[in-house]
């Protein structure tokens, strides 16, 4: 081989491993935070809403995207409903930023594990009556009625009638109105009134 050769042969050689180390790092993954909420209650199987939308039945474990307040709902059937919230704060590497740095050039990938305990769910008890008429004398004191009002039954004399206005009454079939039709000759005019 001649020099000139080797020199085509080199240079070849040197731009191949250019092209390869750019699909490499343009193909690679760079910059990656994957953030995970766990909730647990005692009982399981129960339904979890996180923000007004379901998730799942627990135990669950479901990605989230901001740091921020999070409100939380778990039912289970004959359970009393746990609502309660948490707040999230974000990790160093998430202020701002950081966060571009992390989100986009980073070679390793972050993970953000949050875990919110197990929730205790108390048996739901139905209240007794005597309880609800205590509870609904209150809303009625509350609300301004005395129970001597709120007991009377309504009779004619006490119902109050809407003053009378001066509109035409509603007719039981009134006649249909007919649309307006074209002029034969396919000519709008004004209309004289």
């Amino acid at each position: 081989m001649t020099h000139l050769q080797n020199r085509k042969m080199s240079k070849f050689t040197l731009h191949a491993a250019y092209l390869a180390l750019w699909i490499t790092i343009s193909t690679a993954p760079l910059g990656c935070v994957e953030r995970t909420i766990s909730i647990n209650s005692e009982p399981d199987n129960a339904l979890v809403i996180l923000n007004d939308q379901e998730v799942g039945r627990t135990p669950v474990k479901v990605d989230f995207t901001w740091y921020g307040d999070y409100d939380i709902i778990i039912r289970k059937q004959g359970y009393q409903t746990l609502q309660t919230n948490r707040r999230i704060k974000a990790p160093w590497y998430q202020y701002p930023g950081i966060d571009l740095f992390t989100e986009c050039f980073s070679p390793i990938t972050y993970r953000d594990d949050r875990d919110f305990g197990t929730f205790q769910l108390e048996k739901f008890q139905p209240a007794s009556k005597q309880v609800l008429i205590q509870n609904a004398e209150e809303l009625r004191d509350r609300a301004g009625m005395t129970t001597a009002a709120a007991s009377a039954e309504p009779t004619i004399e006490n119902i109050e009638t809407p003053p009378a206005s001066n509109s035409t009454p509603i007719q039981a079939n009134p006649t249909p109105r007919r649309s307006p039709q074209p002029p034969a000759d396919g000519v709008m005019r004004p209309v004289n009134e």
